[in-house]
């Protein structure tokens, strides 16, 4: 139900102009600009709640990605509100800079636009309503040792440019998403957000500040991997087990050994080259990493094998060759299968 009326008043705000619908606030005396006092001395609250439109790109090469997202904030200013109920009006609209509203900008955006007014819509019991689209790229720390089987957290972080948590509190009503999204690479499998404190650090031994309100809205999504299945992993595979045709060649065929054992690692050699635009450039290995150079050295072997076997041939130890062989037809597969078990985190 929370789906069908949040989607329902996104769609109302895509087609309409609040500005339009409502007239601007015409108050008599003073409109405060600063901040709401709170009962008690507690902080104001700033009750939000967004919704993920989409879901576009996750760019892993540039770590960044990009989100069509709405956001609705809400808070209370019964200064506000007595003087809407002196004015004889229900409701209208104020724009930035003519009342008090928390400054936040996000910290990590890298490209990003706005698709709404910046208007908010104030009642004349004193709540304010802020409703606003946000387009753009942020950018994230991609952990991708465990790639392409990794799940990433693509966090949104806002922070206050003027208060602080003891000033303002920002609570986390409720967040839902579209079903599908145009980035079919990644699926999202939870939303989730909280807020802290935010500190600048210290600049030249002097602390910048005492710290910052700081909302962290946080997607978290796993890698969807068929692709890399197909890809990557299957003609691994094929080409480690063509490799292993040798062991069943007669140790006296050096020649037709060799060939194969040269022909599947320079086979693989160029499949490795072909990968640089699919695997991600990291200063460490990744698990997909970890699998091809395995692959690799088990093609190696296998040709060291072929030529050790051949040699013992040659030398009158045909039946330690034969048995060598007979060894290899079993214990390479066997450990191959190990390798595989633990690439999909079985063992």
């Amino acid at each position: 139900m929370f789906r069908g009326i949040l989607l329902g008043s996104i769609l109302l705000l895509m087609w309409s102009n609040p500005v339009a619908a409502l007239e601007p606030c015409q108050l008599d005396g003073e409109i405060p600009m600063t901040r709401p006092p709170a009962p008690e001395g507690k902080p104001v609250e700033i009750h939000v709640k967004i919704f993920l439109m989409d879901l576009v790109d996750v760019i892993t090469v540039k770590q960044e990605f990009v989100v069509d997202l709405f956001y609705g904030a809400a808070w209370k200013d019964l200064r506000l509100g007595t003087l809407l109920r002196k004015a004889g009006v229900k409701s209208c609209v104020m724009k930035l800079g003519q009342i008090w509203s928390p400054r936040m900008i996000t910290l990590n955006e890298r490209n990003m636009k706005t698709g709404l007014p910046q208007v908010f819509l104030v009642s004349d019991d004193g709540t304010v309503n802020a409703k606003q689209r946000l387009m753009g790229s942020f950018g994230t720390q991609f952990n991708l040792s465990e790639f392409p089987l990794d799940t990433e957290v693509l966090p949104i972080t806002f922070i206050s440019t003027q208060d602080s948590p003891e000033e303002v509190k920002i609570v986390f009503e409720a967040s839902d998403s579209s079903e599908t999204f145009t980035e079919t690479g990644w699926a999202v499998e939870g939303i989730n957000a909280h807020s802290s404190k935010f500190d600048f650090g210290v600049v030249q031994g002097e602390a910048v500040s005492q710290g910052y309100v700081r909302f962290d809205y946080e997607i978290h999504v796993r890698r969807q991997i068929m692709y890399y299945v197909w890809k990557v992993f299957v003609p691994l595979c094929m080409i480690v087990m063509v490799s292993w045709a040798v062991f069943w060649i007669p140790p006296s065929q050096l020649g037709i050994q060799t060939g194969i054992g040269t022909g599947m690692m320079l086979s693989l050699i160029a499949f490795l080259f072909s990968l640089q635009h699919i695997l991600p450039k990291t200063n460490y290995l990744t698990r997909m990493d970890l699998f091809v150079y395995t692959s690799l050295t088990f093609v190696f072997l296998a040709f060291l094998e072929a030529i050790t076997s051949g040699k013992l041939a040659a030398q009158g130890k045909e039946q330690l060759a034969l048995r060598i062989d007979l060894i290899s037809r079993f214990l390479f597969p066997l450990t191959f299968l190990g390798v595989i078990l633990w690439f999909w985190k079985i063992l």
